[in-house]
């Protein structure tokens, strides 16, 4: 039994990769009876309530500032600078500098613009275009001299958390900012930007804008996270020592030691850590290509030691369950993605818009909702994968635990031995958590099952004879049975 542990293992974790996003792209569409596309199609235009009539890309474009004389004839002439602002309102227009003669005047919003003023304004080209029938532009180099920046903003303050965009857009903070891109979560899941999309803490908003509105919203709003490849290690690797330290701790209940395991603590802690930079995201840096190069290499190095450990069982365990192993792990992990979009659409309610994309976080699976997002030619599932993501991340290790007790109880309550005990055997380890063998298939003796403790009591109880003998001993005419293992499974032997 040992020996179809990492045969098991592997086979569940390719195709709970690869199988996932099959099962949601091509068949979860038509489980849930929707035409991806059209249901995108339609959650964008519910999303899209309120928005100016060229769309949220034209309200929330990348800055550009060109320089205008105000003539005597202009309808600028006279107005008050808030007056001059919304003469577009389906865009977003800002006068930035005034020149009044030959100084730089400071003004707020009720300021009046005179015949003969110069402007500095920022705007989107098509609304430039129209400021400039009535105005003249001119080169002013000193006046267009002004301090521009791009930033991620994280979104730290709890007055803007649940908020739309299209009503942020109308907020004093908002006056002179351009936002070209939201992101959110451990992923960086790209949330599409519409008017009715809400603004979360720990998102992040890629800001165009003048330093003085940069750093009004970031007073406002948030935090600006500005482009740094220095690594936070100190904080990184405090948090993983003691975590990891807190994890390693082990109780026993009933005789069974329990523990959090090294990784399980490591992984708490990098979710405290990471809800602890997203209200406070002034420690914990770690940059782009640093995180990009821990996931990929700390994932490839991790399958490669799945790899090396299942190697030189492998063929040996593949040739001793045979076909049924490989299927059993196919079910285990084919079965829940089936069913998760039924639930989704039938229990939650969910839209199916977003459906498929929460499947695929629940499954901690970004490849799958990926490939919906593809299939969906929109960004809109990815909307529903960021919280379940998080949830599940936290989930994955301790239900792990859990199924391993419950099935190793059902094991010795039952004793079923054969096909279907290798079956359960699978089930344990489906979830690709590497936390060791489940409860082997129990075996009858006189009626009675032979089974084994879940390996963590210790895999050197196997050895001993008699009463101490793991799992149910069977009894047969007054004799005891025992459990030999050995690499190729287990032996009775009478005592």
């Amino acid at each position: 039994m040992l020996d179809q542990i990492p045969v098991a293992y592997a086979i569940c974790y390719i195709w709970g990769t690869i199988g996932t996003g099959v099962i949601l792209s091509q068949i979860g569409p038509k489980l849930i009876g929707a035409n991806l596309q059209e249901a995108c199609r339609q959650y964008e235009a519910e999303m899209s309530h309120g928005q100016p009539e060229t769309g949220m890309g034209s309200a929330w474009h990348k800055l550009e500032i060109r320089a205008f004389e105000i003539a005597a004839d202009s309808q600028a002439a006279g107005k008050s600078v808030a007056w001059v602002e919304a003469i577009h309102p389906e865009t977003r227009m800002f006068i930035e500098r005034i020149r009044r003669g030959d100084k730089i005047i400071d003004f707020d919003p009720g300021t009046i613009l005179e015949a003969g003023d110069a402007v500095a304004v920022s705007a989107p080209t098509e609304a430039l275009v129209a400021f400039e029938e009535n105005n003249k532009e001119i080169v002013d180099k000193e006046l267009l001299d002004i301090p521009v920046e791009s930033v991620d903003l994280v979104v730290t303050h709890k007055n803007v958390d649940g908020k739309t965009l299209v009503d942020l857009a109308k907020a004093d903070f908002a006056r002179g900012v351009y936002l070209s891109k939201i992101t959110r979560g451990a992923t960086s899941v790209n949330i599409p930007i519409l008017a009715q999309t809400t603004v979360q803490r720990g998102d992040i908003l890629k800001l165009s804008g003048t330093k003085t509105h940069i750093e009004l919203i970031e007073a406002a709003i948030g935090y600006a996270d500005r482009p740094s490849d220095m690594t936070d290690l100190v904080w990184v690797g405090l948090f993983i020592f003691v975590f990891g330290m807190i994890g390693s701790l082990s109780v026993k209940i009933g005789g069974v030691p329990l523990t959090l395991s090294v990784s399980m603590g490591v992984l708490i802690g990098g979710l405290v850590l990471g809800w602890l930079r997203s209200v406070h995201p002034t420690f914990g840096r770690l940059p782009a290509p640093t995180m990009w190069f821990m996931n990929s290499v700390g994932l490839n190095v991790f399958i490669a030691i799945v790899g090396i450990s299942a190697g030189p069982v492998f063929v040996s365990g593949l040739k001793s369950p045979g076909v049924g192993l490989l299927l059993g792990g196919m079910v285990a992990t084919s079965v829940p993605m089936l069913l998760a979009p039924l639930i989704g659409r039938f229990v939650f309610k969910f839209h199916p818009a977003i459906n498929l994309g929460a499947c695929g976080g629940a499954r901690t699976n970004t490849a799958s909702a990926a490939m919906v997002a593809d299939m969906a030619k929109s960004d809109i599932p990815m909307l529903g994968y960021a919280v379940p993501y998080a949830i599940q991340s936290e989930c994955h290790a301790w239900h792990g635990d859990c199924a391993d007790l419950l099935t190793c109880s059902f094991m010795r309550a039952v004793g079923q031995p054969g096909p279907f005990g290798r079956f359960l055997n699978a089930c344990c380890v489906c979830d690709n958590l590497g936390s060791g063998p489940g409860p082997g298939p129990g075996q009858r003796h006189g009626g009675r099952s032979i089974g084994r403790r879940h390996h963590r009591v210790g895999l050197d109880r196997y050895r001993r004879r008699g009463a101490e003998a793991p799992g149910i001993v069977g009894r047969q005419r007054n004799s005891r049975v025992g459990i030999h293992g050995s690499p190729c499974g287990y032996r009775r032997q009478a005592v």
